[in-house]
């Protein structure tokens, strides 16, 4: 779950950074988060539904 959370803190400091600096550097290093938070986020659901998690610590 934090994964996914994660991906999509991502996604929004992306959005935040490629239309808030419009035609500057950062505005493609904004784009390009967007486009590796969107592959994560898709990858992290996919292996979440498949029901690949990590392996618990037992105690």
């Amino acid at each position: 779950m934090v994964a996914i959370i994660v991906s999509l803190v991502v996604v929004g400091a992306g959005l935040w950074l490629g239309v808030g600096q419009a035609g500057t550097e950062m505005a493609s290093f904004g784009w390009l988060l967007v486009v590796l938070g969107l592959v994560f986020l898709a990858v992290n659901l996919y292996l979440r539904r498949r029901g690949f998690g990590m392996p618990r610590r037992r105690n």
